[in-house]
């Protein structure tokens, strides 16, 4: 959601994405891309992401849930651009995860090193 909100899917936005799929996932490479593919396709098709948020918020504790925030920033600012669709997509993740304003805040700056 994050890296088509304004409208475009970046391949930096992909290649990030990919990446922390690998990283922090320990997906393969092929399963990474299998799987960005999937969610990509997929997107076109939904019309809410609370399902999506319900599967966090039942899977994971409060700084698990701030870590996604936090890659949803790397996402977000691969491009050095955030534009208003991808800080109200943001604000909204948040406030569904219950993370706090300040939290984000301190995210988008650790994703920001």
């Amino acid at each position: 959601e994050a890296s088509k909100i304004d409208g475009k899917i970046d391949e930096k936005e992909v290649s990030l994405i990919n990446k922390i799929l690998i990283d922090k996932f320990k997906l393969t490479s092929l399963k990474a891309n299998q799987a960005l593919e999937f969610v990509i396709d997929e997107s076109g098709k939904k019309v809410e992401v609370f399902s999506d948020i319900k599967t966090i918020l039942d899977s994971m504790d409060h700084n698990e849930r701030i870590s996604v925030i936090e890659m949803i920033w790397k996402v977000v600012l691969v491009d050095n651009h955030v534009d208003d669709f991808e800080q109200s997509l943001i604000r909204k993740i948040c406030g569904l995860l219950h993370v706090s304003g300040a939290e984000s805040s301190d995210a988008k700056k650790r994703a920001m090193r």
